[in-house]
């Protein structure tokens, strides 16, 4: 198996200490994920100050900055009007945001929920967010970022594929959460009701092919969302960072862990692995 560079990004969030990231970065060409605004009560609090605060800490930094978007129980695409203008404006918000700190990809969360199968499943789910996207995805043109859709409970990626596809836009790719899916891959009667095999992580890698441009990869016990360290866990992360390695066009990696020792180890790990 053909294996290339994978590009690589470290996370850094409200526990992070910026200037030690920004170090390691530069030292090995990384990039920078940043996770602050995120928070929803920091979008409608001091975001001005910590948007000075992030631009200071990585004036001229030459690597790749993205940035986690706000996704706590919002949904653009909602009946409630109102909870789907709340939803749009933090999104918009994320994107001028991103723009300002000069970061090119946006991680926002898929939220589609298995149990929609009682309720006419992915077909009425698309129905009301493809236009959603459509115009989201305009919105990412002008601004210039990517927007990356991120799998969280769906125990399989056909939503994010069919999304995607009906978007049919550069600046709308696929996120794929390690994480998120071992546990999908461990625990399938929770999510979709039967006791067969869940989705692997490799299955993932597979489907979503070409539309996967950026990962969040951590390790888990599959019970729970740990965001362990990549030598810490169920899922064997080896595999995974070859078969990412090996694709036509790797996407980019974000060690997404909780904290910098964790981020250095699994730094470690991958040079041994590849």
């Amino acid at each position: 198996m053909l294996t290339k560079k994978l590009s690589l990004t470290l996370n850094v969030g409200f526990f992070s200490d910026l200037a030690a990231t920004r170090r390691v970065a530069e030292e090995r060409g990384l990039g920078i994920e940043i996770q602050h605004f995120a928070d929803g009560a920091l979008l409608d609090g001091a975001w001005r100050e910590k948007v000075s605060e992030i631009k200071n800490a990585f004036k001229n930094f030459s690597g790749v900055l993205s940035m986690h978007g706000p996704y706590d129980n919002l949904d653009p695409a909602a009946w409630d009007p109102q909870v789907q203008a709340v939803s749009r404006g933090r999104y918009l918000h994320a994107m001028q945001i991103a723009d300002q700190i000069g970061a090119r990809i946006i991680v926002f969360h898929n939220w589609y929920f298995p149990t929609l199968r009682y309720h006419h499943g992915l077909p009425r789910w698309l129905d009301r967010r493809i236009p959603v996207w459509q115009d989201l995805a305009r919105s990412a043109e002008k601004f210039g970022v990517t927007l990356v859709l991120e799998n969280v409970w769906e125990p399989d990626p056909a939503p994010q594929i069919a999304l995607i596809d009906a978007v049919n836009s550069p600046f709308v790719r696929a996120c794929l959460d390690t994480g998120h899916a071992n546990m999908t891959a461990l625990n399938p009667a929770v999510h979709d009701g039967t006791k067969q095999p869940g989705w692997g992580v490799g299955d993932w890698i597979d489907q979503l092919g070409e539309r996967l441009v950026y990962v969040h990869a951590h390790n888990n016990s599959g019970a729970h969302d740990d965001h362990w360290a990549f030598g810490k866990g169920t899922l064997d992360i080896a595999p995974v960072l070859r078969k990412l390695a090996a694709m036509k066009c790797p996407p980019r990696v974000c060690l997404e862990l909780r904290n910098f020792e964790d981020q250095l180890s699994s730094l470690k790990l991958i040079d041994e692995v590849l």
